[in-house]
């Protein structure tokens, strides 16, 4: 049995231990949800937002007659996480381990967004999108 005195120091002591394994991942998501900057959310509305609209909206959107893949693009969380595979689809803060960067880059055509050839996004256009997946994905 232990010592009654000693219980609030061994709680106390669980509740550090527990408390600093905690704080990366704590850390990680402060990190992940921090507030845009006002340059970031232009960059956004600017850059990205229109791209989505004209060339993502119409298949993966809330508004999409029909969705396609269960990808949203529409929403930042949905962005990040992906679709029908299960893999996240964007990686904030690293555009080369980001599925979705590949996809626009059209380095393999199987998996190219937008599908159609003629469609594809512009240098310029793929070159934002890296840049807003290095600035962490802010909307």
């Amino acid at each position: 049995m232990t010592d009654p005195q000693r219980r609030p120091l061994a709680a106390f002591l669980a509740a550090c231990f527990l408390a600093a394994g905690l704080a990366p991942a704590g850390a990680a998501r402060a990190q992940d949800a921090k507030e845009p900057t006002a340059e970031q959310v232009e960059f956004f509305e600017k850059k990205i937002r229109p791209v989505l609209i004209e060339k993502c909206y119409s298949c993966h959107s809330h508004q999409a007659k029909k969705l396609k893949g269960e990808y949203y693009l529409d929403a930042r969380e949905s962005m990040i996480k992906g679709g029908e595979s299960g893999n996240a689809a964007i990686v904030p803060g690293d555009a080369e381990k980001s599925p979705f960067i590949a996809m626009i880059r059209r380095t393999d055509e199987d998996e190219a967004m937008p599908p159609k050839e003629k469609d594809a996004l512009s240098k310029e256009q793929v070159a934002d999108f890296e840049a807003w997946v290095k600035m962490g994905v802010p909307d």
